[in-house]
């Protein structure tokens, strides 16, 4: 994949009109990106890049998916494949049905595709407990700040003893002020400045020090959500593959990765953003389509068994002609 760094060093740059330091620029990058993959990544091959085999663990049958996926396709544990189902229905394939015709379906593990949202990894409210920040990049140290929002062991909404505002405001590399000092039965929303690098929560005893890791936050994310999925018939950690579609994520780092790995798509399709800012519309539509096409030469050149020719010929070598005619 792309990163942020790469388009900004890239000859985006040139027709992009700003510095690639003004945030205009990212604006922009984000802008392009986004309606690239609104406009054309609707089926399950998606763009080059956009369709990833990734590995997790479901914790107390809840799976937590990374902020970037837009859609699962396909999961399973070993080698046994899960079924894929919404509120409203179950998505089954024809031989899938075949094959285990005679299965009683209600013994079989089944995903909710989207449960809802979290903003933890993994769950903590079986066991309340205090929450340590620490951050990745030495930058950040006494700098960052995230707020923590939730609820105490005995379901009070927490406040900050110093500030008396609502939350639990941290600061990571602090002597003092890196953890809650309140054990956190819940945790209902995050709020953090824009890093320099990730910030990670974990659970923390002050006698024995740092737990599990509850959450790892990208430095552009400033108010992390995570969908996750209910895995049925599970109570115990379970290790998931999974096919999964990545959608839109905006990027503010010079590390942060872009999901679409095509910067002649993403530079045509800025230069269609500029040109609607113009009004220049037939511009602007040339531009999009160009972009467009960029992504399908992309995805057929890494599909070469969509492009085989056929030759069908039923009379044999006999080239076809008008039978009647000779009667």
């Amino acid at each position: 994949m792309l990163t942020f760094g790469q388009i900004q060093n890239s000859s985006v740059a040139s027709v992009a009109g700003v510095n690639v330091n003004d945030p205009q620029f990212t604006q922009y990058v984000n802008d392009a990106v986004r309606m690239l993959i609104e406009l054309g990544n609707g089926d399950a091959r998606g763009w080059w890049g956009t369709v990833q085999l990734i590995r997790g663990v479901a914790y107390d049958g809840c799976m937590v998916w990374p902020a970037n996926v837009a859609a699962v396709l396909g999961i399973k544990h070993c080698k046994h494949a899960f079924k894929l189902a919404n509120y409203w229905h179950e998505f089954t394939k024809e031989e899938w049905m075949a094959e285990h015709w005679n299965c009683d379906w209600s013994s079989r593990r089944r995903l909710v595709e989207f449960d809802g949202q979290t903003c933890l990894f993994y769950p903590i409210s079986g066991s309340p407990t205090q929450i340590a920040v620490m951050a990745q990049s030495p930058a950040d140290a006494n700098v960052a700040s995230i707020t923590i929002y939730g609820k105490d062991s005995n379901g009070n909404e927490v406040f900050d003893p110093t500030l008396g505002t609502r939350g639990i405001t941290l600061t990571p590399g602090s002597a003092t002020n890196f953890y809650t000092g309140v054990a956190m039965s819940e945790v209902v929303a995050i709020g953090k400045n824009a890093t320099n690098g990730p910030l990670q929560l974990y659970a923390f005893n002050p006698i024995t020090g740092i737990g599990n890791l509850l959450a790892s936050y990208e430095g552009g994310d400033v108010n992390p959500k995570f969908l996750y999925s209910r895995v049925g018939c599970v109570n115990c950690p379970l290790n998931l593959k999974a096919l999964v579609k990545l959608g839109f994520r905006a990027v503010y780092q010079p590390n942060d990765l872009c999901p679409l790995d095509n910067v002649d798509a993403i530079k045509s399709m800025v230069q269609a953003i500029r040109a609607r800012e113009s009004s220049n519309d037939a511009l602007s539509m040339a531009m999009e389509k160009d972009a467009l096409r960029r992504l399908v030469a992309q995805v057929n050149s890494h599909f070469p068994k969509e492009q085989f020719v056929c030759a069908f010929k039923p009379f044999g070598n006999e080239p076809p002609v008008n039978h009647l005619s000779m009667i």
